[in-house]
């Protein structure tokens, strides 16, 4: 997720909170990349959702990448993690 897709999260987020969601959960395991841009989506998404009464959380099965990119700059604290329906559980 970099300035070359995060518009689509954007404009999936206006799209489905106009339409009355009330929960979201981001799938982020076929994520390879995440860089400046993409964690300032990911945040901007979490208050876009908030002002719409819209839950907003962030299945916790991340790539690696993702998960050290997370954990370099402290966003994690900011996002509420909950598994996605067709997510595996953690194995062992």
């Amino acid at each position: 997720m970099d300035m070359g897709t995060a518009a689509q999260l954007d404009g999936a987020l206006q799209t489905i909170c106009s339409h009355g969601a009330r929960e979201v959960v981001l799938d982020l395991r076929g994520l390879d990349f995440i860089d400046t841009t993409g964690l300032r989506t990911l945040l901007a998404g979490h208050d876009f959702c908030a002002q719409h009464d819209c839950q907003y959380f962030i299945d916790p099965t991340l790539p690696p990448a993702v998960e050290r990119v997370f954990a370099l700059t402290g966003v994690s604290d900011h996002f509420g993690f909950k598994r996605c329906e067709d997510s595996p559980e953690d194995v062992g």
